[in-house]
């Protein structure tokens, strides 16, 4: 015997997984445009890196930008969505940590660095909404299994 538990929409939003879809989308863009973002301010963020101490800040910067474009087209498309929301839980996570340590710095520094790691732990949260749900109807993964 299996008991199956169907999600009721909220009221007046109808289908629900629209919403989250829309939802998906928006996450996704986030990281895509952010990643797309790294390519003019390049020799900037090599330098901050550096200055942190991230080893090999160059190469590292390489793959960041890379896991992040395709984990935040993965997300839009709803494509390896649940492979997509972990490996940008683990990008944001490695990045809130070291460019967002608001408990190493001094007065209104601390302050900034502080509402900057607690907005990427709301982003981590809904990362993790995705992995859970996985891409939903309106998908490519959606798309797969029908």
């Amino acid at each position: 015997m299996s008991a199956t538990v169907h999600a009721e929409a909220a009221p007046g939003l109808g289908d629900t997984s629209l919403t989250y879809a829309v939802g998906r989308v928006i996450l996704g863009a986030l990281y895509a445009l952010g990643a797309l973002g790294h390519i003019p301010e390049w020799e900037p963020t090599v330098e901050a890196m550096t200055m942190l101490g991230v080893p090999h800040a160059e190469p590292m910067l390489v793959i960041a930008t890379l896991g992040q474009a395709l984990g935040g087209l993965g997300l839009m498309l709803g494509l390896y969505t649940r492979v997509a929301a972990l490996g940008l839980v683990a990008f944001t996570v490695i990045v809130t940590y070291v460019f967002h340590a608001y408990w190493a710095l001094p007065g209104e520094a601390a302050v900034r660095e502080f509402h900057a790691f607690m907005a990427n732990v709301g982003l981590v949260g809904g990362l993790l909404m995705a992995a859970g749900q996985g891409g939903g109807r309106w998908s490519i993964d959606g798309r797969a299994r029908d």
